[in-house]
Order: structure tokens, then C-alpha cells, then sequence
């Protein structure tokens, strides 16, 4: 794969992100705009400084034969100096910043980019800081996994969630399913219910993947991340398996139709894989009784919550939580179908 140094400058670098010629569909790159504020901010402030680190990217073709430019590794901050200087947030509080070219101090705290005075614009557009970009050129017979591998080691133990990491090890018919899923799925878009830090750390995105591994019925070791991250790096999932936890995400959005704590990381799995082994009339008295259970008769301290708390990732914890569930709906199947 040969490595092709490119450089570009703020103003370049936004105007091939609206050509599209700068992309982020790669499906090891996490959601934009996960960043705070405050970390947002900084990046303002480190063009000035001049020092961002190098971007990755793969080089693809479009439909004009153009080259295009996929992140594998600078999502966030490319998709954030972009929103900046589309106007789209204000700057906290930051210490003043000095101009280059003209020697002028100026304090930029609390501005959008068009109240930035002009000589501060053109320093961020064109003079302050350019971009370093590293172009990776497949050649003939490469794999995609080259590229998740790349994303994998520059992540490694920095700043990315190893959530995060076990999604780039997983084979490419996976990632590219966990992101349909998170981006497009109702249950995952409205229903669901993910705290702001947990779909930093791609808790979305491990829930799938739980999901996906109860539904397969392969062997796993836990639900600790790494154990799933070395679970889907050595399984081929079959895409009748992808196609079944589809369907099932869909059954769960018809059991629950509005957002609520419990529809959750901790029991959207375990109720995939409840549904997943039932069919017809088992399945909807099944789909009930789940239903009742979370909405009415959950209580704290029951023997379902027992096998939620601390030590939840453990696999006896895991299959804890199931065979409760599965012991609800075969204890009150028959009398729910009289």
C-alpha cells in the first residue's frame, strides 16, 4: 500500500469536504460531532499553534473517476474546523490568540467564525496552519482489512473506547452492518435509550454487536469488549444471521414503541436473543410477556436485576439475565395462549 504525503489548508480542506472529495463513510470511523465543546475549541485554538497531527486516508474513485479521499483516522477533527467555519457553535472561553502574520493579539472567546475579525479568518482559511495528510493507495488485491488494522494501531490505548476498537477488528460485512444499523434502525435512532458518554464510547455500536453474537449461537468467552472485539475477529457471522437480528431489532421496535431507560444496552441483546429463538404465535405471547415484564412487573432486587449489576459483562451474568427472561415467558407462556 503506498503512502502518499499530502498537504492542504483550512480553506482546502472545506471545500473538498463540500465537493464531497473528502468522505467518512469508512465504518471504522466513529459518528461526527461526539467532541465537547470545550475540546472543539482547542482545535480553534491549536491552528494557531500549529500543531494538529497527521489525518489518515484511503484514496477511492468516484463516479467521475475523481479522486476521493475516505478518513480512517481525523474524523472529528476535520468534521469540527468544517462546522466551525460553517458558522454552526460558538467558542468557550479561550486565552487570546496572536495573529502571524500581522503580530496582533486578539480575544476570540464567544465568537462564531463570521464575528471573527478578518485577519483572524484569513489566518485560520489560508495562512496559520495546513493540514498534513497521509494517502493510502491501495493496490490490486488489498484487503479493506488493511485499512481497520491501520485505524486499529492508531488507536490502540489513546483515545478511542475499546467498544470502539472490537467494531475495526470485526470482518467487513459486520462493520458495515453495525453502522446501518446504528445510523438507520429505529430502535437505535428513537426507541433506545444511551446516555451521551455511552454513545461517545460506542455503546450503540457494542449493543449491536451483543446482539448479533446471542443470535449466531456461536461460543463466547464474556461481554467484556475485548472478548467481543477477539469473538467477532475470529467468526465469519453468515448474513442470515445479520438478516434474523435485523428482523428481531424490528419486533422489539413493535414490543416498545417510545424511548425508556430499560430498553437499553443491558437488555436489548438478551431480548434479541429471546426472540430469536421463537416463532409465530410463541413469539408474540413471548413478545408480551417481555413486554409486561419491563414495563409493569421489573422490580428492583427481582432475579433478573440480580444478574444487571456489578460484574453484568460475565458470561454467567450474561446467560443469567436470558435464562430468567427465558424462564418468565416459559412459566407463563401456556396460561397467556388458553
Amino acid at each position: 500500500m503506498e503512502r502518499i504525503p499530502m498537504s492542504y489548508s483550512v480553506r482546502q480542506i472545506c471545500n473538498l469536504i463540500k465537493k464531497e472529495r473528502i468522505t467518512f463513510d469508512n465504518p471504522a470511523q466513529r459518528p461526527a460531532g461526539l467532541w465537547s465543546m470545550k475540546k472543539q475549541s482547542s482545535l480553534i485554538v491549536s491552528i494557531f499553534k500549529r500543531f494538529i497531527p497527521e489525518i489518515y486516508a484511503i484514496q477511492l474513485k468516484n463516479d467521475n473517476n475523481d479522486s476521493v479521499y475516505d478518513i480512517i483516522d481525523g474524523k472529528q477533527r476535520l468534521t469540527t474546523i468544517s462546522s466551525y467555519m460553517a458558522d454552526e457553535w460558538k467558542l468557550i472561553d479561550l486565552d487570546p490568540i496572536k495573529v502571524s502574520s500581522t503580530g496582533e493579539t486578539f480575544n476570540i472567546s464567544g465568537l462564531k467564525y463570521s464575528e471573527l475579525p478578518e485577519s483572524v479568518q484569513d489566518e485560520i482559511k489560508e495562512h496559520s496552519f495546513r493540514f498534513n495528510m497521509i494517502v493510502l493507495e491501495k493496490e490490486d488485491g488489498e484487503q479493506e482489512d488493511i485499512v481497520s488494522d491501520l485505524f486499529y494501531y492508531l488507536n490502540d490505548g489513546v483515545t478511542t473506547s475499546n467498544e470502539h476498537l472490537a467494531l475495526v477488528k470485526a470482518k467487513k460485512n459486520v462493520r458495515h452492518f453495525v453502522r446501518k444499523i446504528v445510523k438507520n434502525h429505529k430502535l437505535f435512532t428513537d426507541i433506545a435509550y444511551f446516555t451521551p458518554a455511552s454513545i461517545k464510547k460506542s455503546g450503540r455500536e457494542i449493543t449491536v454487536m451483543q446482539a448479533i453474537l446471542l443470535v449466531s449461537g456461536l461460543d463466547y468467552r464474556s461481554f467484556e469488549a475485548k472478548d467481543i472485539e477477539t469473538f467477532f475477529a475470529t467468526n465469519v457471522i453468515a448474513e442470515e444471521t445479520l438478516i434474523l437480528t435485523e428482523n428481531i431489532f424490528t419486533d422489539i421496535t413493535r414490543i416498545f414503541t417510545e424511548r425508556k431507560k430499560y430498553i437499553s444496552k443491558m437488555n436489548i441483546p438478551v431480548i434479541s436473543h429471546i426472540l430469536a429463538s421463537r416463532q409465530g404465535e410463541s413469539k408474540k405471547i413471548a413478545s408480551c410477556l417481555i413486554e409486561r415484564y419491563f414495563k409493569k412487573d421489573m422490580r428492583t432486587g427481582d432475579k433478573y436485576k440480580s444478574f444487571c449489576g456489578a460484574g453484568n459483562v460475565k458470561k454467567n451474568f450474561v446467560k443469567g439475565r436470558i435464562s430468567t427472561l427465558q424462564e418468565i415467558c416459559n412459566t407463563q407462556l401456556p396460561q397467556v395462549a388458553k
